[in-house]
């Protein structure tokens, strides 16, 4: 068929609740040796589907959490605040990475809360099985921990940083953000595209459209290259939903 001009819009879909509460967080550096759950500014993360764990403090030492706390210079808040916080355990059951997912903290706070976190979570015994925990650390006039649902972020197009076109995608296309509505009549194709844990496109669904614009928007997306999805940080299969809009060649 005739290539026809297109417009390239991410519908963020394959998720509930795909907008992020925070998940790009400050510009606060990891401690060493630390993971960071989303890998992108422009990555779309937000809570994993599956429910939380039962409780933090199976995986945490909260014995004196709140005078460790203190201690490294975070005292008592009228205005309470938060850092959220995964950890990855592997197949051997210890911890091998960690990141912050979110904080309402300042950056010399969130660091110290960080440091005393990783030391107690280093310290905690090692699990039968891999799995993540994501625990919130909230800080007011006591120091509290809960459990949290698992950070899922979508499939990541690839492109130069800083943002700029993503690799492969032709010149007739033309690539916007968002979940722009177009206008009544317009012609477009909905697709699904499924990654794999390396990142390899392995399947583009039609969702809605024509056969010949589902057709086109499928050779697009088989010029684009994915990094994957990632669960707490971690490399999974996933998918994503586009919608394409064409516009005749004049």
């Amino acid at each position: 068929m005739k290539h026809l001009p297109a417009c390239l819009s991410a519908m963020v879909l394959a998720l509930a609740a795909c907008s992020s509460p925070g998940g790009e967080g400050p510009d606060v550096p990891a401690p060493t040796g630390l993971q960071l759950v989303s890998r992108f500014p422009d990555q779309v993360c937000a809570d994993a589907r599956r429910p939380a764990l039962a409780t933090a403090d199976n995986f945490v030492d909260t014995v004196g959490l709140g005078e460790a706390v203190r201690a490294a210079g975070v005292g008592p808040r009228e205005d309470p605040g938060a850092v959220d916080f995964v950890v990855w355990y592997g197949t051997d059951g210890v911890p091998d990475a960690a990141g912050l997912w979110s904080t309402t903290m300042d950056a010399n706070e969130t660091l110290a809360i960080q440091g005393v976190f990783a030391d107690r979570v280093l310290d905690t015994g090692v699990l039968a099985e891999p799995t993540s925990i994501r625990t919130v650390v909230e800080i007011g006039d006591q120091v509290l921990l809960r459990s949290d649902r698992s950070v899922e972020c979508l499939p990541h197009v690839r492109h130069p940083q800083p943002l700029g076109r993503p690799f492969g995608l032709p010149d007739s296309v033309v690539m916007t953000g968002g979940t722009r509505r177009v206008a009544r009549g317009a012609r477009a194709a909905v697709i699904r595209i499924h990654v794999d844990e390396t990142g390899r496109l392995t399947a583009v669904d039609s969702v809605a459209g024509t056969s010949e614009l589902v057709s086109e928007a499928r050779r697009i997306m088989h010029l684009l290259s994915y990094d994957p999805a990632l669960l707490d940080g971690r490399p999974v299969p996933g998918e994503m939903i586009f919608r394409v809009d064409f516009r005749r060649a004049r």
